[in-house]
């Protein structure tokens, strides 16, 4: 009976376990790259069987911002016979810094042809990476106009291309951000009890805020220099009138915090 208990326990760990891994590989498979803000945005381009031919079959799924969708890059033909290129005009010309590429291959070896509006060739590309990462391009490329790109299968296999962009040269993936405010938070005004001992023997008693208490306080530091008014003027707000004090006739005061 022990021995029973055991072993079912053991399958029910490590189906809890399993259901776990499952899991967690799903959440990690969820998780999508943002291919948008490219420069070939929603932009059908072709197939062709060089970047210089004339276009054939349309590929609009390469630029669709879905990493569920995808067109087949034919695989390489060394007697230009075979549709192994997608090539995609620009809709104006551009300083490309950035690529991102995603196909079902890490290992295939894609190229990417960068060519000027006279048609001409500026810079091959060899993408490194093909899992849809932001891949920064050499200066020669993010300095020039760029006015047709395409990308160009290698490799000895066909490739699913789930997606394929490229991006100016200024562009960046950080979220923008406000501006640092340079405002020290507001903070809220404490009581105090403020005690004025007057010649004649009357105490005074005002409850202000700290900053009218600093206020009364720097009044009677410049009357110490032989600054300022003689008199300080309290506005009694509960009593609804005003309070002339003269300096001469103030013994002493003390403020206390309430």
């Amino acid at each position: 009976m022990f021995k029973r208990i055991t072993v079912a326990s053991i399958v029910i760990i490590a189906f809890i376990s399993l259901s776990y891994s499952i899991h967690s590989f799903a959440n990690e498979e969820s998780t999508t790259i943002d291919y948008s803000g490219g420069l070939i945005d929603s932009i059908v381009g072709h197939k062709a069987i060089s970047s210089q031919t004339v276009k054939t079959d349309e590929v609009a799924k390469v630029t669709d911002n879905d990493e569920s969708t995808y067109d087949v890059l034919a695989s390489y033909d060394s007697g230009a016979t075979r549709l192994d290129h997608f090539v995609f005009e620009l809709t104006e010309p551009a300083k490309i810094g950035f690529i991102r590429l995603k196909t079902d291959s890490p290992d295939s070896t894609i190229n990417v042809y960068f060519f000027n509006s006279s048609n001409q060739l500026i810079k091959t590309y060899t993408a490194t990476t093909k899992d849809g990462s932001l891949e920064k391009l050499p200066e020669d490329i993010s300095t020039a106009d760029v006015t047709k790109v395409a990308i160009h299968n290698k490799s000895n296999t066909d490739n699913k291309v789930f997606e394929f962009n490229v991006y100016p040269a200024n562009f960046t993936e950080e979220p923008a951000t406000e501006e640092p405010t340079t405002e020290e938070p507001a903070t809220e005004s404490k009581k105090v009890l403020l005690r004025i001992q007057m010649s004649d023997g009357f105490e005074k008693e005002y409850t202000l805020k700290t900053e009218e208490a600093d206020d009364f306080e720097s009044w009677l530091g410049s009357r110490l220099n032989g600054e300022g008014k003689a008199i300080y003027t309290f506005n009694n707000k509960e009593l609804k009138r005003t309070e002339n004090l003269v300096y001469d006739q103030i013994v002493y005061y003390e403020i206390t915090n309430l």
